[in-house]
């Protein structure tokens, strides 16, 4: 049996009108100058606790959820308070997650980017020893249970922001696309969660997103 370390790390974070998504438009439509329409999917309005699943690896560590009035659009954002606990050679995590209900899902076709506002309130009390994902569930080839992240593609995007230290807010943008044949893709399917399905991101059936 492999000895394993343990540590713990611990984070205070706010998200606001997080996931939303950036459509290119021809120069005809009724749009903002630079051409581009912004679509919303969390505003973070409602806590909506029982529409967020929290998890955390065999039990270790801790995600608190609330709702916060310090937030850079609308009246609310999304605080999370979290511990991460190091129980595995590999770490360990804590996330929350959403996903639309029934077959029903976000069809994002022609956006070209996937973005989401944070602020980091207290950095993490390990320096450098946990970073941030965004992944997004993709339903298109799934065949039956599809509310289960196994029976879907799976997505990941990874952001080192958690070492933050000046409160402030920032927008991350990645381009929405990806695949599981390399690691250098905005969007890659890790193949540590879900199935293969076509192994490419098809933005017209996002089912939801998970944030770890």
């Amino acid at each position: 049996m492999m000895a394993v370390a343990t540590y713990a790390v611990h984070l205070f974070i706010l998200l606001s009108a997080s996931v939303g998504v950036t459509f290119a438009q021809d120069a005809t439509s009724e749009v903002p100058l630079d051409g581009t329409i912004s679509y919303v999917i969390d505003p973070f309005d409602e806590l909506m606790i029982e529409k967020r699943p929290t998890e955390v690896m065999d039990g270790n560590g801790y995600m608190n959820l609330s709702l916060s009035t310090d937030a850079m659009f609308g009246n609310s954002s999304l605080r999370i308070d979290y511990g991460a606990q190091k129980t595995q050679s590999w770490g360990g995590f804590s996330n929350f997650y959403y996903r639309t209900e029934g077959r029903r899902a976000y069809n994002c076709m022609g956006a070209t980017h996937l973005s989401f506002w944070y602020k980091v309130l207290k950095p993490q009390s390990l320096t450098g020893h946990v970073h941030f994902r965004m992944i997004i569930f993709d339903d298109s080839d799934c065949e039956e249970d599809c509310d289960e992240h196994a029976n879907q593609e799976v997505y990941y995007s990874f952001h080192h922001v958690l070492d933050e230290t000046d409160a402030e807010w920032r927008e991350v943008t990645v381009e929405l696309w990806g695949n599981g044949k390399t690691h250098d893709v905005p969007f890659w399917r890790t193949g540590w969660m879900g199935q293969i399905g076509n192994d490419k991101l098809d933005v017209d059936r996002i089912r939801g997103y998970l944030i770890e």
